[in-house]
Order: structure tokens, then sequence, then C-alpha cells
């Protein structure tokens, strides 16, 4: 799905992200003639976040999207488990989408739950880019980041400690008297990765 985002209008316009944001939500804070280069460009690119964006604030239902990185990890499993019984009799159903770590499917996810009109999103992004949590936040979709945070935007997060929990993994192979100890704690670029290479530190 090749959905265009305000980042590649703003690399076209050679401005901010925040500049396009306002500029489509037609902010008076802004010269007309950047407004209207943004605009144009937006609709050579075929931007089409406004009308997504009209009808997420009309029609929600009640379905909150899931989107996990590998649905074949078992530590996912117990974390779809405890969503199912927070949502169980409360009227809400899930729609679970899996990315295998790339930012393509993750994208492409995240468009097809918006466009299902969910209520909300539990997501763990693949921390290649934040374009999909900065659209959640200018659609004033709600959101929440599982198992991992992303240190540059605002939101709320369920992770787990990490840090603490390689320390004392590591403590007690070395009190059983080893020293050379090999560390396996998953793809180097994502938080919780980096967490347990701190607490094995």
């Amino acid at each position: 799905m090749n959905h265009v985002t305000m980042k590649d209008i703003a690399k076209k316009a050679q401005v901010s992200v925040n500049t396009v944001s306002r500029a489509l939500n037609d902010k008076p804070d802004i010269s007309e003639t950047t407004k209207e280069k943004i605009q144009e460009i937006a609709k050579q690119l075929n931007y089409k976040r406004n009308i997504l964006a009209r009808n997420l604030r009309t029609t929600k239902t009640k379905t909150i999207g899931v989107v996990i990185s590998d649905n074949s990890n078992p530590f996912f499993a117990k974390v779809l488990k405890g969503i199912q019984d927070a949502t169980n009799g409360q009227g809400y159903q899930i729609i679970l989408c899996n990315t295998e770590e790339k930012y393509e499917k993750e994208e492409e996810a995240v468009r097809l739950l918006l466009e299902l009109r969910i209520a909300g999103l539990l997501i763990t992004p693949t921390q290649a880019r934040i374009d999909n949590l900065l659209e959640l936040k200018q659609l004033g979709v709600p959101f929440v980041l599982l198992a991992r945070k992303i240190e540059n935007i605002m939101a709320n997060y369920v992770v787990c400690d990490d840090v603490p929990g390689a320390y004392i993994a590591t403590s007690y192979i070395i009190q059983q008297g080893h020293r050379k100890i090999a560390f396996l704690g998953g793809l180097s670029g994502i938080s919780d990765a980096k967490g347990r290479l701190e607490g094995y530190k």
C-alpha cells in the first residue's frame, strides 16, 4: 500500500512536518503562500488524511486494533490473552495484525485499522520510523505502545522491566561461577533489547 504521509509532503515542500500539519489543518499562523504550496503538493501526491480524519471523528466502532511484531512469540500470546480478558464483557472486538518487524507492514496495518474506524490501538512499533504514531496523534486516535518505548514521542506505554530483569539473570549466572556469558537480547535497535543489554552490562 503506497500511503502518502505528512513526512513525504514535508520533504517535497522542504518544510517541517509540523508546518505541513498546520497548513493542512488551515491554521492561521502560517503564510498563505506556504499554505497554498503545501496544499498543492498534498493534492499532487493524492494525500487522503483530511477525509480520513473527518470520518474518524464521526464514525467509530467498538473495535480495538492490536499490532504486534511477531505473532509466533510466546510473549505476545500472553499479552493477547490479557487484552482479551480485559475486553471480555465490555462489548469490544479485537483485530490483530502482525508486522514481522517490517515498517511497511506496520504502515499497512495501521492504515487498514484506521479505515475500519477503530476506537483505539495497541501497537508494538518497529521503531524504524514514527510516521504512523504521528498520524495517530494527528487524527486523535487513542493508542498505547506495547513492549517498547519511543523516546521522541509522548505516548502511554506498557513495557517489561528489561534492565533489572537482565541484571538479575546475569547476576544469577555469575553467582553460579560463570564468567564468559553470551548476550542474546533481540534486535539491537529496539528499546527492549537496549534495556536488556544495559542490565546485562
